[in-house]
């Protein structure tokens, strides 16, 4: 989440609106960015969303609902605002709960391993979906 969310930040910087509208690869790039976060918010469990309220879970697998499953649809004003008023403190609600896990405190360790496994699981799944039951790689 953090990784994506700080590449579509970097992505629009020193862009102008019109730059945003006219550039389809751009446009594209910032749209999977988004994607990316949500998909890896729906990852995380109950518990930890509760132990994390600061960040807004629900409004980020919605936007990633809505630019999956209304992709002819995609409004690029909302997607642009969303990158420059929402993300910077998604970041640093994500900085600061990943330097909370580096001090110890565990509900945060707990919510990136639960990540791993999750992914980890996912990634297996896809590889026993394209290559049957022969697991050509996991983590």
């Amino acid at each position: 989440m953090l990784d994506a969310a700080r590449e579509a930040v970097t992505f629009v910087a020193d862009k102008t609106a019109q730059e945003l509208k006219s550039d389809r690869i751009l446009s594209l790039a910032l749209v999977k960015c988004i994607e990316i976060i949500g998909e890896a918010a729906t990852k995380v469990t109950n518990e930890t969303r509760t132990a994390y309220p600061q960040i807004p879970w629900a409004d980020i697998v919605g936007m990633r609902h809505r630019l999956i499953h209304v992709y002819f649809d995609v409004d690029l004003e909302r997607v642009c605002d969303t990158i420059a008023v929402d993300l910077p403190p998604l970041i640093e609600s994500l900085e600061q709960t990943i330097e909370a896990g580096h001090k110890g405190e565990p509900h945060c360790s707990l919510f990136f391993r639960r990540i791993a496994r999750s992914l980890s699981a996912n990634l297996q799944r896809c590889w026993r979906t394209r290559f049957g039951n022969f697991l050509v790689f996991t983590f």
